[in-house]
């Protein structure tokens, strides 16, 4: 086991008792209240199967064997770390070519970060993931796709980076410099792209709304 899983854990299954508020913020809510919605479904799977006949059925076998407590943060991470190389792939394919996707996601398949915190129930793997779609998300702004619908989402999921683990919130930069970088290239031709858009406005609405849908007592309790 890694320290940091039982922390996770711990809290995710606390939430059980009614109370939703982690009293914990060294970490952010919402991969803890994912694995709690995931204990919820466990539980009404083996409520209705016979397994557990209440919940203390299901506390108790918490305390003798945190197998199936454990397993599903760890598929989790392991998901999102082949999901990853993925992105990554697929970012530099459309970003470049297939060549450059191809050692881009070779790269991280080896980096030994990546693949040894892909077995733990963490939050860096699930939050790299989220950066990754938001670097491909702000690729495509600087590329042209610059509706607004494209800003809310890679706010969005800027927001939920941050929520998983707070310091991807930085990601955030990469779309500001996604919209300076298109203004900057369109700037040249007939459609010109404002350096203050309301998009950015939007963009950074969006992603603090989805940071406090993922970590409400970061507000709640403040």
């Amino acid at each position: 086991y890694n320290p940091d899983e039982a922390t996770i854990v711990n809290h995710a299954m606390g939430f059980g008792t009614g109370d939703l508020n982690p009293h914990f913020f060294l970490y952010p809510s919402l991969y803890m209240y994912v694995l709690f919605l995931v204990y919820g479904l466990s539980y009404l799977y083996g409520w209705l199967t016979g397994m557990f006949a209440s919940t203390s059925d299901f506390v108790r076998l918490f305390f003798n064997d945190a197998t199936i407590f454990y397993l599903p943060g760890r598929l989790i991470a392991a998901l999102s770390g082949v999901a990853s190389v993925g992105v990554v792939y697929m970012l530099g394919r459309f970003a470049y070519n297939v060549k450059v996707g191809l050692v881009a996601a070779a790269f991280l398949s080896f980096s030994v970060l990546h693949v040894e915190y892909s077995h733990f129930v963490k939050t860096h793997v699930v939050a790299g993931l989220l950066v990754i779609v938001c670097l491909w998300l702000s690729w495509s702004i600087c590329a042209g796709k610059d509706n607004r619908w494209s800003y809310i989402l890679s706010g969005v999921v800027a927001g939920l980076a941050a929520s998983t683990i707070y310091h991807a919130g930085f990601v955030l930069v990469s779309i500001v410099v996604a919209h300076v970088l298109h203004w900057r290239y369109s700037s040249k031709n007939t459609t010109i792209v404002r350096l203050f858009s309301p998009k950015i406005f939007i963009m950074v609405i969006s992603c603090l709304v989805a940071f406090v849908l993922g970590t409400p007592f970061a507000i709640l309790d403040w």
